[in-house]
């Protein structure tokens, strides 16, 4: 929130996106890093959860609709780090973000459950550090327009 200077909210917990703008769009938030909090012998393989979903209604606990991705835009972010004894996913530098419409993965992907690293960087609207990120956010926000 703080990175696209969104004012600050409680996040409804059972909401069909992550965040929303004051101009009402809507963004699915997803994060992936090399390094886990676990022992691993390998970095793990960057894949991002995109499956299509229906509508949770919280009045009524129950899912309607047809499936689909419900926000207007995701943004990928990526902890980059390598380095075990460096890793620290508090320092922003070591940070990635990818930012595509949703209608171009839908486009692109349709039913498509997952994203991988090679092919989010061929279709990402934008590849920034989190400096860049605001900027790069209203660019593909403008692109909607």
């Amino acid at each position: 929130m703080k990175a696209l200077s969104l004012q600050s909210h409680s996040r409804k917990e059972w909401e069909n996106w992550d965040l929303i703008t004051s101009e009402g769009v809507k963004i699915e938030i997803k994060s992936a890093s090399y390094i886990q909090s676990w022992r691993q012998s390998n970095y793990s393989n960057i894949t991002f959860n995109i499956r299509e979903t229906k509508r949770f209604n919280p009045d009524t606990n129950t899912y309607a609709g047809t499936l689909g991705r419900h926000s207007d835009v995701y943004i990928f972010c990526l902890l980059h780090c390598k380095d075990q004894s460096s890793i620290d996913p508090m320092d922003l530098n070591q940070w990635s973000f990818f930012i595509i419409p949703t209608a171009v993965l839908n486009q692109n992907l349709g039913g498509q459950k997952t994203i991988g690293l090679k092919r989010l960087n061929a279709m990402a609207h934008a590849n920034c550090s989190f400096h860049q990120l605001k900027e790069a956010f209203q660019r593909v926000v403008d692109l909607l327009k």
